[in-house]
């Protein structure tokens, strides 16, 4: 009965750790597949999509942007594709600084009608700043070492309100 006793000990024992790889591996081939299945819906729906596009896909654009931040907001993405990500956003969602749109010449403008913005809380959140941001080189595409800095910290900006809603 011992001897059963402690192979049944030693059983569990080994099970805990399979068990706790198996669960990592597969949260892991989840954010794999979620990623992967956002970088293909964004490639075949919209990466030809600019300020010029058809009001419908442009809604439509916005739809996706919403569960691409509940993916970033709940962790599903690494740190450096999430902000891979946002920095492709920030030329295509109007960014709001102080009720003032700062890419209003590149931007989906056409999202701003008809309260379609109000609508997804998580994008305005994300996307509604307050000052002391200064993006003067953000939107200058100089591509200078101001531009690229510029871009990053209202790419992190950004990133941080994405974590701190899912809180809200």
């Amino acid at each position: 009965m011992a001897k059963e006793w402690i192979l049944n000990n030693m059983m569990g024992l080994l099970s805990l750790p399979i068990s706790l790889y198996v669960f990592y591996k597969s949260q892991k081939q989840l954010h794999f597949a979620t990623m992967s299945r956002c970088i293909d819906i964004y490639r075949e729906k919209y990466s030809s999509l600019s300020c010029d596009s058809e009001k419908k896909q442009c809604i439509e654009f916005v739809d996706f942007i919403n569960e691409e931040l509940f993916y970033l907001e709940n962790r599903f993405v690494p740190d450096k594709v999430a902000m891979e990500w946002i920095d492709g956003m920030i030329d295509l969602v109007p960014i709001i600084i102080n009720d003032k749109i700062i890419n209003k010449h590149i931007c989906l403008q056409k999202i701003l009608e008809d309260n379609t913005f109000e609508k997804y809380r998580r994008v305005k959140n994300a996307f509604n700043l307050k000052g002391g941001i200064n993006c003067d080189y953000v939107y200058s595409y100089s591509y200078s070492k101001v531009f690229y800095t510029q871009r990053k910290v209202l790419c992190e900006i950004i990133y941080k309100k994405i974590k701190k809603y899912r809180s809200v």
